[in-house]
């Protein structure tokens, strides 16, 4: 192999600088090749239609959240939809549960995977599932409320 993929050499989106096929990270500015990135997350469109109902929930309430589901922020391969910026380690993760129990294992082993995962650093993680959701449950789940 020559280093080129998908008909030329990868490109690093911040500082333009060329890739190595294989390499996760830019070792100009360490940050995350495109192709990785879209390797790892795909080409879907993002964010989702739940995502933009939350964030729109998060905006209007003014809570401490912002939207990293587009490859901004990542734990071990895992992107949470949204995080916390007010220093505490609260990943939120925004789902259909017909859609995780697609997944190889199902919903419970995708939950307990993320759940895991997050804690092994210190995170904990609020589960959001997007089946009737109301701003009052948003509300209740980001502020700690059950």
């Amino acid at each position: 192999k020559n280093g080129n993929w998908k008909g030329g050499k990868p490109k690093c989106i911040t500082c333009g600088k060329e890739i190595f096929y294989t390499s996760k990270r830019c070792k100009n500015c360490h940050l995350i090749s495109e192709e990785y990135l879209t390797r790892i997350i795909g080409n879907r469109p993002r964010p989702s239609k739940l995502e933009l109902q939350i964030d729109s929930i998060i905006q209007k309430y003014h809570l401490p959240y912002k939207f990293v589901g587009d490859g901004k922020f990542f734990i071990e391969r895992k992107c949470p939809d949204f995080i916390n910026i007010n220093g505490e380690k609260i990943a939120v993760e925004a789902y259909y549960k017909r859609h995780k129990d697609k997944f190889s294992g199902g919903f419970e082993n995708w939950k307990n995977d993320r759940i895991k995962i997050f804690a092994k650093y210190g995170w904990k993680i609020i589960f959001i599932e997007g089946q009737r959701l109301t701003e009052e449950k948003v509300i209740d789940q980001l502020k700690g409320v059950n």
